[in-house]
């Protein structure tokens, strides 16, 4: 009987995605496509560019200067995404971001200086904010209010199912080349497998250049210039900033330097660690698709609270572990954990904003993830020179935790008031 009702039960779980799923419209469908090719790409990046600054001869702190400066660069350009916006419509936005993004990468490639790196990584940041303040908006253009949290998991659990690919792929292409013998060295190994992101990356522009272009509102564009506005709701957007900011000042210390800290604590082999990286992201991916029924049943914000509580007990066993093993097991299982609300509270800030203000309330996410990664990551990279992974991992659950109790004490100790106030416009 029991198993009965479990397969029942999985069948309807099946059968409400698939009905949300053939409700995506056009453009949301084409960068889904976009998103396979872009995610493969970013899942190598994210693996083998640490690797391929350190063959380089530069160290951890090196690696901690330049996640500082790609985020200090995101915040510069999230802060001048209103002006972006005014004039240019979320399809341009995305299309430059991803363009960017792969040309950045060959110039780090072909001209590997390290003023050359700081530059790139630089515009590299500014190319992925870009993107990032363009998805979330254009996700609530794309889908109607029935299947928007659907579109919010799917398009993002496709991006990590990609990553899967790109992760398992980066760990094999060096040695590959190598064995091959079509490059001398693992650092020509490196270069080859970013080459092939970027390519990837352009690919994942051709998608993008069949949506329709939506004209931007007179009233939207309106209010995205109008920052004065946002100031006088300045109280309620602290508090749908404060979880991201406070989170992401623990995750700087960790997230950036994990292929390092596999390598070094672990001695672990470029493969084995792209396979960690793999599964962790297919576990991102499994997460994102279980957040929306999860999100409908309990809430958006308890879930969020409730998933990245339950993450803590396996950061520690992460950081603690002297078994690869066990270390890679609890990654997964973080890392699921902890990302899989993601979308959901992004979504969830979307809804708590007037249409006109999302691009703004957008780069303010943006904002407030990035000012902690780029405060902490400079921090853990001389921490781990000097005194290695131990007080980064402390520092991170810290992190954690005061986000968790931040989200719970601004929506869940008591009732909530409703969305932000409508700031009248022009148009209205």
């Amino acid at each position: 009987m029991k198993i009965k009702t479990v397969s029942s039960q999985l069948h309807h779980l099946g059968s409400v995605y698939f009905n949300h799923l053939r409700q995506f419209k056009p453009n949301a469908r084409l960068y889904l496509v976009s998103v396979l090719l872009t995610g493969a790409a970013m899942g190598i990046y994210n693996l083998l560019f640490n690797f391929f600054v350190i063959s380089l001869g530069h160290n951890e702190a090196f690696i901690g200067k330049l996640v500082s400066l790609n985020h200090a660069s995101i915040i510069v350009m999230a802060l001048l995404s209103a002006v972006l916006m005014r004039t240019v419509s979320r399809k341009w936005v995305l299309i430059g971001g991803v363009a960017l993004t792969a040309g950045s990468v060959v110039t780090m490639v072909f001209v590997p200086g390290q003023w050359v790196i700081l530059g790139m990584s630089a515009l590299f940041g500014g190319a992925q904010c870009l993107i990032t303040i363009s998805i979330a908006p254009f996700l609530m253009e794309s889908s109607g209010d029935e299947e928007r949290t659907y579109l919010f998991s799917t398009a993002f659990a496709m991006q990590m199912a990609a990553m899967f690919g790109g992760n398992w792929t980066g760990g094999k292409l060096p040695g590959w080349l190598m064995s091959a013998g079509l490059v001398a060295n693992v650092e020509a190994g490196y270069k080859v497998a970013l080459l092939v992101m970027a390519g990837l990356t352009l690919l994942g522009v051709l998608p993008m250049l069949r949506m329709r272009v939506q004209p931007l509102q007179k009233s939207e564009i309106s209010v995205a210039m109008r920052w004065p506005e946002m100031l006088k709701q300045s109280r309620k957007m602290g508090k749908l900033v404060t979880p991201v900011l406070i989170t992401s000042l623990g995750a700087g210390l960790i997230m950036p330097f994990m292929n390092v800290f596999f390598r070094h604590v672990h001695h672990q082999t470029d493969e084995r660690i792209g396979l960690v990286f793999a599964f962790g992201s297919l576990a991102m991916g499994v997460g994102m698709v279980a957040a929306p029924p999860l999100a409908e049943r309990f809430g958006k914000v308890q879930l969020f609270t409730l998933s990245r509580g339950l993450s803590l007990p396996f950061l520690v066993l992460l950081g603690m572990s002297p078994w690869f093993g066990l270390a890679a097991l609890a990654y997964n299982v973080r890392i699921m954990l902890m990302n899989m609300a993601g979308p959901v509270y992004q979504n969830f800030v979307m809804d708590e904003v007037e249409p006109g203000l999302r691009p703004v309330a957008s780069s303010m996410l943006t904002v407030g993830g990035s000012l902690g990664w780029g405060i902490s990551s400079m921090i853990s990279g001389w921490l781990q020179v000097n005194y290695g992974f131990g007080p980064a991992f402390v520092g991170a659950g810290i992190g954690y935790a005061l986000g968790v109790f931040s989200a719970w004490w601004f929506f869940l100790r008591r009732p909530r008031v409703g969305k932000l106030q409508h700031v009248p416009v022009v148009g209205d």
